[in-house]
């Protein structure tokens, strides 16, 4: 994978982090002014030309400052879009052995918090750290040349002392906000699952629900709390230095007043231009402080956000012998496959049928490459299905298919992946109720809102359209109604291109089983053998 840095995101934006760069220090200009200009106010006799100049400041100082904020907008979008765009891509371009180990809830947690603190929390507080440091240098000349330079030496030198605070916090905070920002992701994915199972909330089970969220609530929130206490100390010691400048300028320009050296007009300014001082400090110190606070979560960010090379799998279209499985051993949950082999020929039906927890879905999770063999091979014409991308070669289609919240035309052809032109045609022969119910439902906005017998005829017309040569189906029609399951069946098994192979996972036992050319079937990981017809 290669490794992108936030500069690469940050480039990306650069000319609005340049214009708002150079509008806040035109802004700061503006607003060094102010302190001066009440100095006058004491000292001159052109007091009207004064309060005129101040109101002209203010203007100027509004309308900069808006088409700033314009630009920080723009750079934040900017940077969201970039970065949410990467993440969704380096999501769908794992394999599905990556994918599944974490769950949905992870990666929308990662996406609308980890994406977000990286955004608000890194990129913005260093462009905040160059404009602060711009208002710094701004104030630092006015004063020394325009107030009194023993004052601002003051300043400056007690602002050092500030360098040091959040160096203390920074290391702490960072630990805690990324156990938080992990307890976050497993508290939404809770949230969804429980959900997504709303189905099941009744009277019984209602305590239940609300029971296992709260767990994971707590747990979070005492995360939080951790984060919330480092943070907190982190500000205070902050303060404390800011409070520590303010302190020591207060009391320098209380003396020089006292001995005559200054006037009150300047020491009028001094507290004003000591106020402005102290904005661009304070600022720095809670950027550098967000900045080693969301550190860790950066860097999960940018690793998941690497550019991952091409798997360099070689593209198979065509089936020319056979996909078999070669000797093949798996393990899991109580469930055992020992040394099974068996080929699947091409252009033959074949229906695999067994009680359940037999092993049907396993050599189905085999064939489809998302279960991986700890023993033995999956080959298709000799070749290991991991050095393949067979996704022009296989399809599969489940009783639970996926439907998107999209309309019909983007549901059954993946938002366009697949050519919509034989949909006439397969309605035209596969004229039936369901079927024309379902292409009926062209113009709807969600298709989930469907039978699930509707749902099941869109998953098998989006295999059609998929146009592969081999198909893998298990139980896809288990919802539709007889008569149409009928009409499907006859056109798998009478009408399909005899180029196709056919494997079917079904517990039909009815004389339609006759018409595969082979019908499998399972028992405790292996074949039933005198089953084979």
């Amino acid at each position: 994978m290669k490794k992108r840095g936030m500069g690469f995101y940050v480039r990306k934006v650069m000319p609005f982090i340049i214009f708002q760069i150079a509008a806040d220090f035109v802004c700061t200009l503006l607003a060094s002014m102010y302190p001066y200009l009440q100095k006058l106010l004491f000292d001159s006799d052109q007091k009207l030309t004064v309060i005129f100049w101040y109101a002209v400041f203010h203007v100027l100082d509004v309308l900069i400052n808006y088409v700033g904020m314009r630009a920080t907008f723009a750079q934040g979008i900017g940077i969201e879009r970039a970065m949410k765009h990467d993440f969704f891509k380096s999501v769908v371009r794992q394999p599905k052995k990556e994918f599944v180990k974490h769950d949905i809830g992870t990666y929308l947690s990662w996406q609308s918090n980890d994406l977000a603190a990286v955004e608000m929390d890194y990129v913005q507080p260093m462009v905040d750290i160059v404009r602060s440091i711009n208002m710094f240098l701004i104030y630092g000349v006015v004063i020394f040349g325009l107030v009194d330079w023993r004052i601002g030496l003051v300043l400056f030198l007690s602002s050092i002392v500030t360098v040091a605070g959040p160096k203390l916090f920074g290391d702490k905070m960072a630990s805690a906000r990324s156990v938080h920002q992990e307890k976050i992701a497993e508290y939404t994915g809770v949230v969804k699952d429980l959900l997504e199972g709303f189905a099941l909330v009744n009277s019984r089970t209602r305590r239940q629900f609300i029971g296992v969220q709260d767990e994971k609530l707590e747990e979070m929130c005492e995360k939080r709390k951790l984060y919330g206490k480092a943070k907190s100390a982190s500000i205070a010691v902050n303060d404390m230095a800011v409070r520590v400048i303010r302190i020591a300028s207060f009391a320098a320009a209380g003396i020089l007043l006292a001995k005559g050296e200054i006037t009150i007009g300047t020491c009028v300014a001094t507290f004003g231009y000591v106020d402005s001082f102290l904005s661009p400090i304070q600022s720095i110190l809670y950027d550098v402080s967000a900045i080693q606070s969301v550190a860790e979560v950066k860097r999960k960010v940018m690793d998941f956000l690497a550019e991952r090379e091409p798997d360099g799998r070689e593209k198979a279209d065509v089936l020319n012998e056979a996909i078999r499985l070669d000797n093949v051993s798996v393990h899991f949950d109580g469930f055992s496959m020992e040394h099974f082999s068996y080929s699947f020929e091409k252009g033959k039906k074949y229906a695999l049928t067994g009680h359940s927890g037999s092993g049907k879905s396993t050599v189905m999770n085999l064939l489809t490459g998302d279960l991986e063999a700890e023993e033995g091979e999956v080959l298709i014409d000799g070749v290991p299905l991991a050095k393949l991308d067979v996704s022009e070669l296989v399809s599969c289609v489940h009783q639970g298919e996926h439907v998107f919240r999209a309309g019909f035309w983007d549901n059954v052809t993946v938002f366009g992946a697949y050519p919509d032109d034989l949909l006439c045609e397969l309605k035209t022969r596969l004229g039936n109720p369901v079927l024309d119910a379902v292409a009926g439902r062209t113009e709807v906005d969600n298709c989930q809102d469907m039978s699930g017998g509707e749902r099941q005829t869109l998953g098998f017309l989006r295999m059609l359209l998929a146009h592969t040569q081999i198909i893998l189906m298990d139980e896809p029609f288990s919802a539709v109604d007889p008569f149409t399951r009928e009409v499907y069946l006859d056109y798998l098994l009478k009408e399909m291109d005899s180029e196709t192979t056919l494997i079917m996972v079904t517990h039909d036992l009815s004389e339609r089983l006759k018409e595969f050319d082979e019908v499998i079937w399972m028992e405790h990981g292996g074949i039933k053998k005198d089953f084979i017809s």
